[in-house]
């Protein structure tokens, strides 16, 4: 993933793209716990309001498989069709730990160039 053309493309400083996919980070991990706790109850509405959230920070970001599974999700939801719902939850975990090392190794690379400097 290229930190750098990510941030131009929202015309951002790079720097300030990075502060913001960390909060996504951050804010994604509460919303697939907060979806995994309404499975076992079949809490639709609580379910719904994660996915919106989830979606629409996705969406921003331009993660578009993040997006598409979270509509999975809604639909199955939506179509009271529950099998493989904690698939895709976990399926948008791993993308989420994917995105979560890159950015953990832009940064150990960004303080070893800022230590020979």
């Amino acid at each position: 993933m290229n930190f750098k053309f990510q941030a131009e493309k929202m015309d951002l400083k790079e720097e300030v793209y990075l502060e913001i996919l960390d909060l996504f980070i951050k804010t994604t991990a509460r919303n697939l716990n907060q979806l995994r706790s309404a499975i076992p109850t079949g809490d639709i509405s609580k379910i719904l309001r994660e996915t919106h959230s989830l979606k629409g920070a996705a969406l921003n970001l331009g993660f578009w498989e993040i997006c598409e599974i979270v509509e999975k999700i809604t639909v199955r939801v939506r179509g009271n069709f529950w099998p493989g719902v904690s698939d895709d939850i976990e399926l948008i975990q791993g993308k989420i730990d994917q995105i979560a090392a890159l950015l953990q190794k832009k940064r150990r690379h960004d303080e070893s160039r800022g230590a020979q400097g």
